[in-house]
């Protein structure tokens, strides 16, 4: 199952908007017999797994360990289960369920009823972490939002409003780079977007789109807002 984690990580803003999934086949003996990651739009890395282990040349029973519950609906690419069942695996090794309403226990159930042995729950936690924010978009329909704040120690974002000053360093910013190439938005406001760079450096993936959270409120609270902020606002001190 690590290595099973270990290959989902590397789907790190890619795969949206599916999950990162690893999925690692082993044989009776202990051999790696195939080892997949997916990305978006292409076939899911246990559909993938099980139609490799059909055509390898272990045919004794063999168990599949995967990050996520197997589907059992027609998606994009047809239901994971039936692939997987197509290749003789005995025994699915399932980190942690999908709460998607289409999942939700289907895949494990279907795998059962076919007398294929389903053991659910190792790595849970790793497993959740890693895709915390599929997870609670598939149980509750809302996004996971990260906020990102760098601020000096006297609660200041600026030395003086409208001029972008340096707070943090350089493993700050990359570690911001980092997390925008694993989003799919970036919230932001109408006076600041257009002038701020939300597109990460070396991103893998597409850029974020940017989401305006100024449209969200009436025109008179955002005067009010900007009032309010340009009459409170007081310039960085120096700590020396």
């Amino acid at each position: 199952m690590d290595r099973a984690l270990a290959l989902a990580r590397q789907g790190r803003g890619r795969t949206s908007p599916n999950p990162m999934v690893g999925a690692v086949v082993v044989s009776d003996a202990g051999e790696v017999v195939r080892q997949r990651i997916p990305r978006a739009g292409r076939r899911g890395a246990l559909r993938r797994s099980a139609r490799s282990t059909r055509q390898a040349r272990w045919r004794a029973a063999r168990r599949l360990y995967c990050t996520l519950e197997p589907c059992a609906h027609q998606g994009r690419t047809g239901p994971c289960v039936v692939r997987i069942a197509e290749a003789g695996v005995q025994r699915v090794v399932v980190a942690v369920g999908d709460p998607s309403p289409k999942v939700n226990g289907a895949g494990i159930a279907w795998l059962r009823q076919r007398g294929i042995q389903v053991d659910v729950g190792v790595r849970r936690a790793e497993a959740a972490r890693l895709n915390e924010a599929f997870l609670t978009w598939a149980a509750s329909g809302r996004p996971f939002v990260t906020m990102k704040i760098a601020t000096s120690l006297d609660g200041r974002i600026a030395s003086q409003p409208g001029v972008r000053t340096p707070i943090t360093g350089a493993a700050a910013v990359a570690a911001v780079h980092g997390t925008r190439a694993e989003v799919d938005a970036v919230g932001v406001g109408s006076t600041t977007h257009a002038d701020r760079r939300s597109t990460p450096d070396g991103a893998r993936g597409a850029a974020p789109a940017a989401a305006d959270a100024d449209r969200l409120r009436p025109a008179v609270a955002h005067a009010a807002h900007r009032e309010e902020y340009s009459r409170r606002w007081r310039p960085v001190r120096s700590s020396s």
